[in-house]
């Protein structure tokens, strides 16, 4: 388990150097967990995190792949019921099959957006040297710190029970661009569920344009693994008192062979919200800790431009006690 390359992840080579801009309280919570913070996209400030690019929302793919009545999700009680409203629309003028078309894309994506909770991402920016510019994007506090290491080091420091894939972000325009291995989507058998994974992961590796400069690389934890292991965490919590109608959802996005959305008359998507689901939880699911082995990780830690004379000795004393040698961190070459 840990690193596992993914047909739909791009990984740079492994000598590429990246680097990760945190406050010194993250690093410290990394330090004495031995772990790195996954986290859910749509807690960025990027309103595109995970959604589809305009063109891929109505592409062609749809009427080619959607229109088989075996597919799973034509057994849904829902689809059936929101499909009968739809052609009922006396004010759409299209033929029946483009509106079948039309219906299921919109099925299919409501469920994708749903699996996109699922998602937890740890990122780094790739560049030869530290940037200045992200030193006061992601802070540009005196206590700001850069970690410093390369696609090598982190692809081998994970040594969590979740699979974890690592792929570099497309940047494209979302008016006019498709997502990310379109070309792969399009050629997808939506009868296979993991499709959806697929198409699920493509919309997590796309960033608009405007944040091009990031260069960013995204490693994203196991679809799969990750429902189970949020399962586990559940599981745990039972004798809290934790709210059962969580536990549909989870389940119901996690077993994709077994999924209610697709095979039984569950309910219509919006009968619960992950919004409402994870305000009825009594322990956060926003972040997850993923164990790895910070000796392999970190090749240096570099500190702000702006620390004081104090800061780098006080760190190097830190980073001993949780066993890391002193001469990783340096001081920022940036005057």
């Amino acid at each position: 388990m840990g690193y596992q390359p993914h047909k739909m992840f791009e990984t740079p080579c492994d000598d590429t150097i990246i680097w990760r801009y945190i406050p010194i309280e993250q690093l410290l919570g990394i330090l004495n967990g031995n772990c790195l913070y996954f986290t859910n996209p749509r807690t960025l400030e990027d309103k595109l995190e995970g959604i589809y690019p305009n063109k891929t929302y109505w592409s062609p793919w749809n009427s080619i792949n959607l229109l088989d009545e075996r597919l799973p999700i034509k057994k849904c009680g829902s689809y059936e019921f929101e499909r009968k409203i739809f052609e009922s629309d006396s004010n759409n003028i299209l033929n029946l099959t483009i509106k079948e078309s039309q219906h299921l894309t919109i099925h299919i994506n409501q469920l994708t957006q749903d699996m996109s909770n699922l998602i937890f991402c740890n990122y780094w920016t790739v560049s030869e040297k530290e940037n200045a510019i992200h030193w006061w994007r992601y802070s540009g506090n005196p206590t700001t710190v850069a970690i410093k290491s390369t696609i090598g080091r982190l692809k081998n420091s994970f040594s969590s029970e979740l699979n974890v894939h690592v792929g570099k972000i497309n940047y494209i325009n979302y008016a006019s661009d498709h997502t990310w291995n379109y070309e792969k989507i399009i050629k997808s058998d939506f009868k296979n569920k993991n499709s959806l994974i697929n198409l699920v992961y493509s919309l997590h590796l796309n960033k608009d344009d405007k944040y091009e400069d990031e260069s960013e690389v995204r490693c994203i934890l196991s679809y799969k693994d990750t429902g189970k292991h949020i399962e586990k965490l559940l599981a745990a919590k039972e004798q809290l008192g934790l709210s059962k109608k969580f536990h549909p959802y989870i389940t119901s996005l996690t077993h994709l062979e077994e999924i209610p959305i697709f095979e039984t008359d569950w309910g219509p998507p919006w009968i619960l919200s992950f919004e409402d689901a994870i305000n009825d939880l009594p322990f956060n699911l926003r972040v997850l800790n993923i164990s790895v082995d910070l000796k392999q990780l970190i090749e240096e830690i570099i500190v702000s431009p702006k620390a004081q004379s104090y800061f780098k000795g006080t760190l190097q004393q830190t980073v001993e006690k949780y066993g890391l040698e002193k001469d990783i961190i340096q001081e920022s070459d940036i005057p």
